[in-house]
């Protein structure tokens, strides 16, 4: 049956790698078949997956398992892969016989009568055929061995090899995140300079009238202060300061028209208000300072800090408080308001582009030292 077999189908029996009997097969996934060594040599090196060498199909792991039908199916008789080549190697010298059996004891073939001589009688031979296939055999388990060894220790390193790039990848984020955090704007509390302007306060003094203050009163912990302060400490909600008196008051007259500039000393004071309002916001009892139609710079001290603020809308003046007179000057027309630190003839801030289209009236608020 087994020769009949190998008549009909003679090229399962072939490796497509070395092109001769298997030796060992093994069967991978696809269901080709080929000699374990064959196919080791073949995978040993390569950079890619390991695919098949008859169809290219992708083969994640090895099959190690051998065709038993395969080698059932093997000729039983001399076979083309156990049969030595004719040539005087093979050949006793001594008894013109071929060296059909092998010595273990000193590892060289002999012929039949040299197996009888007294060199070699003690020893235990065997057939050629039969040491070929033991030594085939230990070789084939070792090369076994070392690919599953080598398998196994490239899945390490590939593992080993993955964590390293996250590492990398999480050191370069940290790095990159450390970066950032360097280069980030920090928290300041900016100090914008001033310039002097020459022949400025001349030109002023062209417009200059003379505020009669009237509506005096006094104020105990006055709101617009409380708003700024708020304003100043909104990362502090617990602070608290004590109250304190300020006194405010309204210009008698009242601007419909022209260019008018006046002049207030504030003294030393630390916080105080000073500008032009509708009279509608001035005759109010809760004043505040997001209404409409009000024109004011205002300084105030939070613990040993000082803040210019102007409204309309209410911001931030980054600029160094002015100390002893401030001036104010209108145009009613243009819808300009402009603030002058006299001492340095410098200005502070500019309302521009404003529409006026109600009476102002001069207000000013301080309290003490």
């Amino acid at each position: 049956m087994d020769s009949a077999f190998v008549r009909c189908s003679p090229n399962r029996l072939i490796c497509s790698i070395c092109e001769d009997y298997f030796t060992d097969p093994v069967t991978i996934i696809c269901g080709h078949s080929f000699c374990t060594p064959c196919l080791c040599l073949l995978w040993e090196d390569t950079q890619t997956s390991t695919c098949c060498p008859v169809c290219r199909a992708i083969s994640q792991q090895m099959d190690f398992k051998s065709t038993i039908f395969a080698k059932k199916a093997v000729p039983t008789g001399e076979s083309t892969i156990y049969q030595l080549p004719s040539s005087v190697k093979q050949i006793c010298k001594t008894h013109q016989a071929m060296k059909s059996f092998f010595c273990p004891a000193d590892k060289s073939l002999l012929c039949l009568l040299c197996c009888y001589s007294p060199g070699h009688v003690t020893h235990k031979h065997c057939s050629v055929k039969k040491a070929a296939e033991h030594y085939r055999e230990n070789i084939l388990m070792q090369m076994k061995s070392t690919w599953k060894n080598k398998q196994k220790n490239q899945r390490n390193l590939n593992k080993e090899t993955k964590i390293l790039k996250v590492w990398k990848v999480m050191g370069v984020f940290l790095c990159r995140h450390q970066l950032v955090q360097l280069y980030m704007p920090q928290p300041m509390d900016p100090q914008l300079s001033t310039w002097t302007i020459s022949g400025m306060s001349e030109r002023l003094n062209n417009f200059r009238v003379y505020i009669t203050l009237e509506h005096k009163t006094n104020m105990c912990d006055s709101p617009l202060f409380e708003e700024l302060r708020r304003l100043q400490c909104s990362q502090d909600t617990s602070h608290n300061p004590a109250s304190l008196e300020f006194s405010s008051s309204w210009g008698a007259q009242i601007f419909t028209s022209g260019k008018h500039y006046w002049e207030m000393d504030m003294g030393h004071s630390c916080n105080w208000i000073i500008g032009l309002c509708k009279e509608s916001w001035a005759d109010r009892n809760n004043m505040l300072l997001n209404s409409e139609g009000i024109f004011l710079l205002l300084c105030v001290k939070v613990d040993d800090r000082f803040a210019l603020f102007s409204t309309s809308p209410l911001r931030r003046q980054y600029i160094q408080r002015p100390q002893g007179w401030v001036g104010v000057f209108l145009d009613y027309e243009f819808g300009i308001v402009s603030f002058v630190n006299v001492a340095s003839s410098s200005l502070i801030c500019n309302f521009l582009s404003c529409s006026f289209s109600f009476p102002l009236k001069p207000f000013i608020c301080y309290g003490p030292k």
